[in-house]
C-alpha cells in the first residue's frame, strides 16, 4: 500500500507542475501533500530518475522546483 501512495503522490506532483507552470518549494509540496520534507525530496529524485527534467531555482535560500520548459515543446 505504501508504494501505491508514493506513486499516486509522485503523479500528483507531476500533474501539479504541468498544470500550474509555477515553481514550488519542498516546503510547499510537503504541506500540500501532507508528508515530511524528506518524503518530498525522495519523490523529486524519483521524478528526476524518470523522463522529466526538473528545473531548480534558488531564491532567498529556498529552492523552487518546476518541470523544465523543454518538456512542453517535445
Amino acid at each position: 500500500m505504501q508504494r501505491n501512495c508514493q506513486l499516486i503522490r509522485v503523479l500528483n506532483i507531476i500533474y501539479d507542475f504541468l498544470k500550474s507552470h509555477s515553481p514550488k518549494t519542498v516546503a510547499m509540496l510537503s504541506a500540500e501533500h501532507r508528508v515530511h520534507t524528506k518524503t518530498i525530496r525522495r519523490d523529486l529524485k524519483a521524478i528526476e530518475a524518470s523522463k522529466f527534467t526538473l528545473k531548480k531555482e534558488t531564491k532567498d535560500h529556498n529552492s523552487e522546483y518546476s518541470i523544465e520548459e523543454t518538456f512542453y515543446h517535445n
